[in-house]
């Protein structure tokens, strides 16, 4: 239609008031005659909403870009692993990587080639049970293909190293494990660093002390730092005594202010300007807190390396390796569910299917390995609760109990003293990321990851 035409058509009022009613996802109107009377343009009301997609913040948005590529990058190496043994795989079974594709399915939804109910192994004389049987987790599998006391399937070696490159964390740092294992190297690293930049010490009386607060498992992290603080002196320089502080603030995981770590105001006008251990530095805030710091992002690598040492010393526990010490972890909570299970059917068995399967009590068994019945075909909503919990759960059954058998005393030992690594039923089994997020600490360089990965 011509613009002359529209102005033709075009209804002239005299006067008119235009309404706007702006939210966050909606945006209202009306047109009125100066009496508040709704006006009407070929014979209907003017007035009306316009509804839209509410705005995302950026931090929201890079949130999910960040995931998307985590899991593309992701399913590339599960991609190249496959890439790599699909030959000597197909030899052996030419229906592996489908069985493991359509493993999500419903039977009746599965490929037809698929004749067998197993998901990883349909052999004739190896199938799904016979693997779980051996390998309970993944993790045993890992620690028997590093002790090597056989000659294993091609598929097992698959199974794991596709484990351990979907769950291999990032290299945003250089560094070697030994140099992450060592409290010495890492801890005289950070303190060189800022006794040559901010002329200051972290270097307490009692190191010993030092590295005890940091692995203790059974305080928190404010009550770390307010330990840690107590080995030092004050000084006469109330700035200096604040670095320090932020300092082991982030040291210990807590949140901390670049202002208060580098004592200078215009941190704060940073698009990063605070971060966590704790919470993890992504890449996109990686890759913001380096530019904008530039040589001083060194600190931030120097910090992070102690925090990473307390992180990996807690998950190996004295193991040689993360796997082993996953089997280890997973044996000793078989070995402590056999024996709480043997006390309370000897003692207080009216009490065994309140404390073992009961979705109705609080802080029982079923709770603390977050367990999830089922009735009827209904999943009950999944609970959580931590290790205290459970401890002090149990303790209070065990109470009135008298007697001299050792089972049953050393579950009160060890619920009366509870520490999440040594309790009774330690479960700190870490989710793979966790397990594996280390190497994104320790920032391994690309010609070490494979032979880092298989330390694992």
């Amino acid at each position: 239609m011509s613009s002359t035409s529209n102005k033709n058509n075009s209804k002239k009022f005299s006067e008119y008031y235009l309404g706007l009613d702006i939210g966050t996802n909606s945006v209202g109107w009306c047109v009125t005659d100066p009496q508040y009377n709704v006006l009407k343009f070929n014979g209907k009301s003017m007035w009306g909403v316009r509804l839209f997609d509410a705005a995302v913040p950026a931090a929201q948005r890079r949130a999910f870009r960040t995931s998307r590529r985590r899991l593309h990058r992701r399913n590339q190496r599960i991609s190249m692993v496959q890439d790599l043994m699909a030959e000597e795989i197909l030899k052996e079974d030419p229906n592996f990587f489908i069985r493991l594709r359509e493993s999500r399915f419903l039977p009746e939804d599965k490929n037809e080639r698929l004749k067998s109910k197993f998901n990883l192994f349909a052999d004739d004389d190896f199938t799904d049970k016979d693997y779980y049987k051996k390998y309970p987790t993944i993790y045993h599998l890992r620690w028997a293909l590093i002790q090597h006391k056989e000659n294993y399937d091609i598929r097992l070696y698959y199974l794991a190293i596709s484990h351990i490159m979907k769950h291999r964390g990032h290299f945003l740092f250089d560094g070697k494990i030994a140099d992450a294992t060592s409290f010495d190297k890492v801890f005289s690293d950070l303190n060189e660093y800022i006794e040559r930049n901010y002329e200051f010490s972290l270097r307490a009386d009692d190191m010993n002390a030092f590295k005890t607060i940091l692995l203790n498992r059974n305080i928190g992290r404010m009550d770390k730092k307010k330990e840690l603080k107590e080995l030092y002196t004050r000084s006469v320089n109330k700035a200096v005594d604040k670095m320090r502080e932020t300092a082991l603030a982030a040291l210990v995981g807590n949140k901390v202010k670049l202002s208060d770590l580098y004592a200078g105001e215009t941190f704060k006008n940073f698009e990063v300007p605070s971060f966590s251990f704790a919470d993890g530095i992504d890449e996109n805030n990686e890759m913001q807190l380096s530019n904008d710091l530039a040589d001083d992002f060194e600190y931030i690598i120097k910090l992070k390396a102690v925090y990473d040492w307390t992180v990996l010393t807690d998950i190996l526990s004295g193991c040689s390796s993360i796997s082993e010490a996953q089997v280890k972890t997973f044996e000793k909570h078989k070995k402590d569910l056999e024996d709480l299970k043997y006390a309370v059917r000897k003692y207080i068995p009216d009490s065994y299917d309140e404390i073992f399967s009961s979705d109705k009590v609080e802080n029982n068994y079923a709770a603390y390995v977050n367990h999830a019945s089922e009735k009827n075909g209904v999943v009950a909503k999944s609970r959580k609760y931590t290790g205290n919990d459970f401890c002090n759960y149990i303790k209070g059954k065990f109470n009135g109990i008298n007697t001299d058998d050792p089972v049953v005393q050393r579950i009160k030992n060890e619920a009366e003293n509870f520490s999440v690594q040594d309790s009774l039923l330690c479960w700190t089994f870490k989710s793979v990321s966790q397990c594996c997020s280390w190497r994104t600490q320790l920032g391994c360089k690309k010609e070490k990851r494979k032979s880092i990965s298989m330390e694992l």
